[in-house]
């Protein structure tokens, strides 16, 4: 069921980009950041053991970049609101931490990082978007987050993970620069993403995943077009 709900949920997403990307007032913008974990996944185990972190995630300070189509409404009657509604898709990249980085150093392992791929659908809304040169907004929205630990381990002994999806949500605040650069804070709940190695089965009966729930602030610059 779980499986059968995230895809429903890929489908809708796919679905609102291809209707909202067939309109002609619509604004593209790509978005360069920071990615700050936050929470559980920041954490580090008691003692680290290369290829066992588990539910610990040691993640530190990452890099963002996203794509983003806005419909603002332009031209209709009610332009003069300011709201609009939002696509958008952002790759997130965090590391694991200096003292395990140097554990996995020791042990000669391939060290793993942590991929986020949050697709979000949702509505903004922002003060004067029409003739002010700097303009508040706000947006929120909810979504999927696809979840993925990168291959760690030795050489010819390696560990890959399984990509998961899970029910996403996101929340902003910011500023525009005379419509062209963005600049805002955003708070993503990414789910209690199931830390799968690949081949291996999970369920009833065999063993249960680890969890890790990840939150994530993220610090962004856009540029519209």
């Amino acid at each position: 069921m779980k499986n059968i709900r995230n895809f429903l949920v890929a489908i809708l997403l796919i679905a609102s980009f291809s209707t909202v990307s067939a309109q002609e007032k619509l604004g593209l913008s790509v978005h360069l950041g920071g990615a700050l974990p936050m929470g559980q996944c920041t954490k580090s185990p008691a003692y680290i053991v290369p290829c066992a972190l588990g539910d610990k995630g040691s993640a530190i300070f990452g890099a963002s970049l996203g794509l983003r189509y806005n419909y603002t409404f332009a031209g209709t009657t009610i332009e003069d609101v300011g709201f609009g509604i939002f696509v958008s898709a952002d790759a997130m990249w965090n590391y694991i931490n200096k003292d395990v980085r140097n554990a996995y150093d020791l042990a000669k392992c391939t060290k793993p990082m942590y991929l986020n791929v949050p697709i979000i659908i949702g509505g903004t809304w922002m003060s004067d978007f029409v003739n002010s040169p700097v303009n508040l907004w706000v947006e929120a929205g909810i979504g999927c987050d696809l979840f993925l630990k990168t291959t760690e381990g030795w050489k010819g002994n390696t560990v890959s993970y399984v990509m998961n999806p899970e029910f996403a949500c996101e929340g902003g605040i910011g500023v525009m620069f005379i419509n062209t650069i963005s600049v805002g804070v955003h708070y993503y709940w990414l789910g209690k993403q199931d830390i799968k190695v690949k081949g291996v089965e999970y369920g009833d009966g065999f063993l249960a995943a680890p969890q890790m729930p990840i939150h994530m602030m993220s610090f962004k610059v856009g540029f519209h077009f």
